[in-house]
């Protein structure tokens, strides 16, 4: 009969209001762990491929800049470069500049004005050009 009230007395206590709050709130606490732990693990995903894009972007900008290196390593990299940044020519090279006629200067399309005052001063004004 002892048995029969001891385990009556635990389950009692099993079952009681007391330890069914008590294992909510465990519960609650560890689903609370969990979404964190599940949050973190999203970021954590995120920086790791932010990470590997920038690291192979910067892979690529370090074959290019050694692909500069080995260029500019050669007679005519160099002669290029040098070119290109100081605007010299070798002895007997010719140096051509182009200059493009503004539009200011040029009056071949223009139209004369209409009216007597503006069309003696078209012609006054076309002698001096």
């Amino acid at each position: 009969m002892r048995e029969f009230q001891e385990k009556r007395k635990i389950k009692k206590i099993l079952y009681s209001k007391v330890t069914i709050l008590l294992l909510f709130v465990a519960s609650v606490f560890l689903a609370v762990s969990d979404y964190k732990v599940y949050v973190k693990s999203r970021q954590a995903r995120e920086l790791n491929q932010a990470a590997n894009m920038e690291e192979a972007g910067l892979r690529e900008k370090i074959e290019g800049l050694e692909g500069d290196i080995n260029h500019l390593g050669t007679q005519a990299g160099e002669e290029e470069e040098i070119r290109k940044k100081f605007n010299v020519k070798k002895p007997g090279e010719r140096v051509l500049v182009v200059v493009e006629r503004s539009n200011e200067n040029d009056t071949s399309g223009a139209v004369a004005p209409s009216g007597i005052l503006g069309r003696v001063w078209y012609r006054i004004k076309n002698l001096f050009h």
